[in-house]
């Protein structure tokens, strides 16, 4: 009975979507860990006042305080990182430790540059700052949700199906397809949508995270069920319908709706990152 009580007020609700999940990390302990894995990324990662890393710290700056106000908790100690990798991923660690890689950096520079030149797809409304800020709102928003510490409570089970599984095979494919796969794709989905609370508290054009996740994998598809994310397709349709529920939000925290068009007015789309270097912060 003890253990059933302990077990209940262990019981959170996710903020921005109140889906009820299992948490026995503590706050203190992510951010531990995150004091840790510091000093793994520290080395190796690009000068503070290299143009990449400035560009970074300029949007995180801002994503970071609509974060803090999403979570209700004031302002929090977040640190950036850009690592010199042509891959094309940015991610948050536990602690708040925001790690982006210059390969996402050179895709959307490439998706603006190549703007209006596919086919299929006219050019983007959004700036490759927006597309940047909706990636960066995403992965703060795991940091919001506590997406780690969520996983922790899982690990025993999980490391105990593995280990059954060397004896009975079918259990590995039954706990990956009936839980961690689904469980996966229920956080990147619920980060996407605090990442858009995020994103339109922070003032940035909406439309940048349908228009990116549109362009990212050029028109590749995979199959959702076989993913630890949604598809493309799927987060494109929840993107779009985010930034429409959420144009009074933004218009309450920002003044008005952001359109990137008439804010870029006479710019070209690809000076993007000169442009969010030289602009004036906005009020989160």
């Amino acid at each position: 009975m003890v253990a059933g009580a302990g077990l209940a007020s262990s019981v959170e609700e996710a903020p921005v979507t109140g889906r009820l999940r299992l948490m026995v990390v503590s706050e203190a302990l992510e951010d531990a860990i995150g004091a840790t894995y510091t000093d793994s990324v520290e080395d190796g990662a690009v000068d503070a006042d290299h143009r990449d890393a400035r560009l970074v710290v300029s949007i995180v700056e801002r994503v970071a305080r609509a974060a803090d106000g999403v979570a209700g908790r004031g302002d929090r100690q977040w640190r950036v990182f850009v690592k010199d990798s042509p891959e094309v991923n940015a991610y948050c660690a536990p602690g708040r430790v925001v790690v982006v890689y210059t390969g996402l950096l050179r895709r959307i520079e490439q998706i603006m540059r190549e703007a209006g030149a596919d086919d299929e797809l006219p050019p983007p409304k959004s700036s490759g700052a927006d597309m940047l800020a909706a990636v960066l709102s995403h992965e703060c928003a795991h940091a919001v949700a506590r997406h780690s510490a969520e996983k922790l409570a899982w690990a025993p089970f999980f490391v105990f199906a593995g280990l059954v599984s060397r004896t009975s095979p079918a259990i590995g494919p039954m706990v990956d397809f009936g839980l961690q796969l689904p469980m996966s794709r229920t956080m990147e989905r619920e980060a996407d949508k605090i990442g858009m609370e995020i994103m339109a508290r922070a003032c940035f054009d909406l439309r940048g995270a349908a228009e990116f996740h549109e362009r990212i994998h050029s028109g590749t598809r995979s199959l959702e069920l076989l993913s630890t994310h949604p598809s493309d397709a799927s987060r494109v349709t929840a993107c779009r319908a985010e930034a429409l529920r959420l144009a009074p939000t933004q218009e309450a925290h920002c003044g008005g709706v952001v359109d990137s068009c008439a804010r870029h007015a006479g710019q070209s789309k690809q000076s993007w990152a000169s442009w969010i270097l030289g602009a004036p912060a906005r009020a989160v």
